[in-house]
């Protein structure tokens, strides 16, 4: 690629252009000599790629490029300029914002567009009055109560129990500095992580416990007797230490007994359904009160929804990626989208289930970006609606 051949005067000239997205999602050696030769052709153009570079890098921080394959990377590529182009020739506003503020949400719909799809279900009715909104809630803080003590922790803050009658909080961005926290030695200290906030501990016996939002942890300073056991409300994914003693999560309506793997729970008790999907080891489902003693095994899955038990294959991914910022969807209905949305950013959306938009099935992967109207402009592309906000007020109805 020797000069250059195309003229780029704004930011859309260089987001646009197939050569930019695949050196930013192969790193090519010719690419990045000719964005070298744009760039230090003017000063204009190089504070250009260095903005369009940077929009990119932001927008898609989630999504692990390094973990892809050199073919996932080209196949990645094909199917956003399969679908760039046409986009482009119809000037279709709702997939690129020409604003400065909106501009950071461009690659990363570009990015998901590839990965993504949506499928409605047969004979729908759908209404042009129909609206979901959604609202976004006030902000509460990380808290842990331990003998009627209640101490608010930093957002994303890690806690891990020192088994003395201690914790030590760590900041997300500075683990270095840490601060202590007296607990409760006879009495269960309680970890609080509300809606749009997650969270990590580390028991006293060194198991590991990734939080979602909207989850209660029920734990011991340190554990004693001849088991180890803690109490959960809402979804957690859980490293268990090997030890002799047995591990016991207990839920509302059943207990995970375990000695050392890897697993995630689901238990919001708003929900219906329960779950726990094994990623390694062997664990037994006990109900409390009954005879039933389900075992399951990596890959499978226990559920429970209104007393009825079933055991399943499941894709492991599914259902753990959440803790690493990733939604994977397989034909779920944007409702439930939304339901896990607004947990993850503290939004309440209302009349979801009753409208067709809502209805919707769409799947794919959604990267959790740490501004809302990314996701959400993702959201409105892939399931074809409209998206504005006002204030802090989301509205979502059909094009």
């Amino acid at each position: 690629m020797n000069g250059i051949k195309k003229t780029y005067e704004t930011l859309d000239d260089v987001l646009f252009d197939e050569r930019f997205i695949e050196w930013r999602l192969t790193g090519d050696a010719a690419l990045t000599a000719y964005w070298q030769c744009v760039s230090d052709s003017s000063e204009a153009a190089s504070l250009l790629i260095s903005e369009a570079a940077d929009v990119f890098k932001r927008s898609v921080k989630h999504v692990p490029q390094d973990s892809l394959t050199e073919e996932e990377k080209h196949n990645l590529y094909n199917r956003i300029m399969n679908d760039l182009r046409p986009a482009r020739l119809a000037r279709v506003r709702t997939f690129f914002l020409y604003t400065a503020a909106a501009a950071a949400g461009i690659a990363l719909i570009v990015a998901l567009w590839g990965l993504w799809g949506e499928k409605e279900q047969a004979k729908v009715a759908q209404n042009n009055s129909e609206m979901i909104i959604g609202q976004e809630l006030s902000n509460e803080d990380i808290r842990i109560i331990s003998d009627n003590q209640t101490h608010k922790l930093p957002d994303e803050a890690s806690l891990e129990l020192t088994g003395e009658g201690k914790a030590m909080v760590a900041k997300q961005n500075d683990t270095k500095q840490k601060e202590e926290i007296k607990l409760a030695e006879t009495k269960t200290n309680t970890m609080i992580v509300p809606f749009g906030k997650r969270s990590q501990i580390v028991l006293s016996d060194g198991t590991k416990i990734w939080l979602n939002a909207g989850t209660e942890l029920d734990f011991p300073a340190h554990f004693n007797g001849s088991t180890r056991e803690i109490t959960l409300r809402g979804e957690a994914f859980i490293e268990v230490a090997k030890q002799s003693a047995p591990f016991i999560v207990h839920t509302a309506d059943y207990d995970v007994r375990v000695y050392g793997t890897r697993f995630n729970v689901t238990a919001y008790r708003d929900e219906s359904a329960r779950s726990v999907v094994l990623v390694e080891g062997k664990v037994g489902v006990e109900i409390p009160g009954t005879e039933t003693k389900v075992e399951i095994n990596p890959g499978e899955m226990f559920s429970m929804e209104n007393s009825k038990i079933t055991k399943s294959e499941v894709d492991i991914n599914d259902y753990i990626s959440w803790k690493d910022g990733i939604m994977i969807l397989k034909e779920m209905p944007v409702m439930d989208v939304l339901k896990r949305i607004g947990r993850y950013y503290n939004i309440q959306f209302d009349n979801a289930e009753a409208t067709a938009i809502g209805r919707k099935t769409c799947f794919g992967k959604l990267y959790l970006a740490e501004d809302i109207n990314e996701v959400m402009q993702s959201i409105s592309a892939i399931a074809n609606i409209d998206y504005r906000r006002e204030d802090n007020r989301i509205y979502l109805t059909k094009k």
